[in-house]
């Protein structure tokens, strides 16, 4: 009985350890896959900041400086010209720079997390100043304050970018897997979308609040002395006006306070993986470029260079989608507000409600863009998208009355907010998809960015240089204005169209199937530990995961001996 109970206390012994044993491993699991989901996060709000001031930027510096400031439209103009040109030169130099090892000791810390920190310190000592008045110069005339403005716009838009393309161009050195790309993207959207309501909220309650106090005691005959119109609101409160300055400026502020935090929480918990080390033998590129045993014949290896990049068709279809996407995108935030001041005389507080809504939209569009683009695909979900883009300009130019104005262009704004955030992340998917594991990818950003603000502030330009609007002519510019969202918005979503209907080359949509050489990116589904070891492991790990990704394409050593075979480069 002795022994029996021995045993059986041996047995229970052995539970207990199997037990404990077990409850370690799902708690580790379980931290594990928080941890992971904490990454994630944490890199999702990377770019919070930046997208804080670009929705102030887009949506609100026309109307600073038209209704505010009482800039002429084409001395408003030159004031985004001047940005967007300055954005995109600093784009291309920063894409370049950013994929370059450099040896210092501090880049250690992470080459393009160190471009992150240098852009974050340019927009918050920046972008204040733009949404003020100007500081010892109120009194000068506008075209001399012109240069003040555009010296602080210049040094924000280059950390803006810098910002920007080192935060993109880390998605493709943190994974290799495509489907958590696609999440990577739509969680950087969607804190995009969350950074935009809360931008467009804390307008609602300034300008609320604002609207509230001229009614009880402003004086609107003043604005309108200074050159401000008033809006016909059936609410009675004034349009936007030169006593709103204080408002922009705690607007401003106050979003760049919780972007400040976000980006701190970024640095620390998002760890930068090394350099991938340069590819083995079997795919290092020679006159003749070696490829993988048992790869398709006409494969080609992953561009290297800028000048392999420029070679290559998909990339310059990417480019004009990338262009389109963002001029709708941009454009419908720059105007929209205009469009409601001058044209539907909306009051005071629709500048951020109906941006408020739109963005609303997007928002539940970006929650099922990693569905729709795993079940449909990329080139549909971005069809989808480029529909409910024309389906939104049609109501913007067929909408009119009361009715519209009241209640239609509401749901207007939800179809402009989901087509725009669809086409954006698909966008942006497809050209992570693309760079795949390329040296040059902060190339690929930077000139995609590159032409999106060139062609953003040229457009731009030209629109503020067609009419000359002041509170005299405020019908006329409203009437523009429209046609402005229905031309370009619609007319963008056409060409994504057209793209998408004749262009259907697997090199754009799946550039996987394509070309063999893209499988160490993705592996096969035996493989899936391997895609997510990159965030299972931290720095060190991620050689590991790079490594082994690599091995699967590597030849046997039978196979080697006979020389891989060739394709020309």
């Amino acid at each position: 009985m002795g022994a029996i109970g021995k045993d059986g206390g041996g047995g229970g012994t052995l539970w207990q350890k199997a037990r404990s044993s077990l409850t370690q491993t799902s708690l580790s699991v379980r931290e594990e896959i928080m941890r992971i989901r904490g990454w994630k996060l944490a890199y999702g709000v990377g770019h919070f900041l930046n997208d804080v001031c670009a929705t102030v930027w887009f949506s609100y510096t026309l109307l600073f400086f038209q209704r505010v400031l009482c800039f002429p439209s084409s001395l408003a103009g030159i004031v985004v010209l001047t940005g967007q040109v300055a954005d995109g030169v600093s784009t291309v130099f920063v894409g370049l720079m950013a994929d370059k090892d450099l040896q210092w000791a501090i880049c250690r810390y992470g080459k393009r997390k160190l471009w992150h920190l240098l852009g974050t310190v340019c927009v918050i000592v920046t972008f204040p100043f733009i949404f003020n008045k100007c500081v010892g110069c109120d009194d000068a005339p506008k075209d001399v304050q012109l240069y003040y403005f555009v010296a602080f716009v210049i040094i924000f838009q280059f950390g803006w970018a810098a910002v920007q393309i080192s935060h993109l161009s880390l998605i493709p050195s943190l994974t290799k897997n495509q489907r958590e790309r696609t999440e990577l993207n739509a969680l950087r959207y969607g804190f995009t979308v969350t950074a935009n309501i809360l931008v467009y909220t804390v307008a609602w309650v300034v300008l609320g609040t604002a609207a509230t106090a001229d009614a009880d005691g402003g004086d609107p005959a003043a604005d309108a002395a200074n050159g401000t119109a008033v809006g016909n609101s059936t609410s009675g409160d004034g349009g936007v006006g030169p006593s709103d300055a204080p408002q922009f400026r705690l607007i401003v502020l106050s979003t760049m306070a919780v972007g400040i935090v976000t980006t701190v929480v970024f640095h620390i918990f998002t760890k930068e993986p090394a350099s991938t080390p340069p590819p083995p033998p079997a795919v290092q590129r020679s006159s003749t470029c070696p490829v993988p045993a048992g790869a398709a014949p006409g494969a080609r290896p992953e561009p290297a260079t800028v000048g392999e990049w420029l070679k290559r068709t998909e990339f310059w279809m990417l480019s004009v989608i990338y262009m389109s996407v963002r001029l709708y995108v941009n454009l419908s935030m720059t105007y929209i507000t205009l469009y409601l001041h001058d044209y539907l005389h909306a009051p005071k507080t629709s500048v951020a409600v109906f941006p408020l809504i739109m963005y609303i939209g997007g928002f539940f569009g970006s929650l099922g863009i990693k569905l729709l683009n795993h079940q449909l695909g990329r080139r549909i979900s971005l069809g989808i998208g480029a529909l409910l883009g024309i389906v939104s300009c049609l109501g913007i130019f067929f909408g009119e009355g009361e009715v519209y104005s009241s209640y239609l262009v509401y749901g207007v704004a939800v179809l402009l907010g989901m087509g725009g955030s669809i086409m954006l992340v698909t966008t942006l998917a497809a050209t992570s998809d693309i760079i795949g594991t390329s040296v040059k990818g902060a190339f690929v950003y930077g000139a995609l960015s590159f032409c999106d603000k060139l062609s953003n502030g040229a457009v731009v330009e030209i629109i503020q240089n067609i009419m000359s609007c002041t509170a005299e002519n405020e019908k006329e510019c409203g009437e523009l204005y429209k046609y402005v969202l229905v031309v370009m918005c619609g007319g963008t979503s056409v060409v994504v169209l057209l793209i998408i209907l004749f262009y259907r080359s697997t090199k754009l949509w799946h550039p996987r199937e394509e070309d063999p050489l893209f499988s160490h990116s993705e592996p096969p589904s035996s493989a899936e530990p391997d895609e997510r070891s990159p965030l299972l492991g931290g720095g060190g790990g991620d050689d590991t995961a790079t490594s082994s990704s690599y091995s699967s394409t590597e030849p046997s050593s039978a196979s080697s001996e006979s020389g891989p075979s060739t394709v020309d480069c």
